[in-house]
């Protein structure tokens, strides 16, 4: 960038990311879902952003033991977030950013059954340029927590999740990037 101003331009661009989850197996019969995440993006400064966003699953479960049976495309939650990047990998060794997702849900995200949901996923990432404006690695430590109460039961279900998992991803175009997580 020329000027300051160009600088901050290219910095506040909205966008927009799609990210695609499934799951797979149960005991006894066939079971998957599919969860699209949808979220518009926007940085507030060059450390703060903000986003919304909802997520579309689609459940398929026949004859899983504790699961009823559906076959469904639901509207299952939408989201806020909130990253703040304290450390930036252009100049620090490791870049460092903090994530908080609180989100609201419309369905139990096992069974698919309608329900009221609501948590958060906590996230901190640690990643670095691996090759020059083309390969980034992170590792990440995240703890989610939810409590979902299904129409059908009242039943109230509480769940966390403590995990860590490592992503790449590649720039494909000026653009585009491709990652994977596990």
């Amino acid at each position: 960038p020329k000027t300051l101003a160009d600088a901050e331009a290219r910095v506040r661009q909205l966008e927009a990311e799609v990210e695609e989850i499934g799951h797979f197996g149960r005991e006894g019969g066939t079971y998957s879902t599919f969860a699209t995440n949808m979220n518009l993006k926007y940085p507030l400064t060059d450390h703060f952003r903000i986003a919304g966003g909802v997520t579309v699953t689609r459940f398929d479960s026949t004859g899983v033991t504790g699961v009823d049976n559906i076959n469904a495309f639901v509207l299952d939650r939408i989201t806020a977030e909130f990253r703040w990047r304290p450390l930036d990998r252009e100049t620090w060794p490791v870049g460092l950013t903090f994530v908080a997702a609180p989100f609201y849900g419309f369905v139990d995200d096992v069974s698919g059954q309608q329900a009221s949901a609501f948590g958060a996923t906590l996230i901190a990432i640690a990643d670095r340029e691996l090759i020059h404006d083309r390969l980034f690695g992170a590792l990440n430590l995240v703890w989610q927590f939810q409590r979902a109460q299904p129409y059908a039961t009242q039943t109230i279900e509480d769940a966390s999740l403590l995990g860590f998992s490592t992503s790449f991803t590649t720039r494909i175009a000026d653009w585009l990037y491709l990652g994977a997580e596990a």
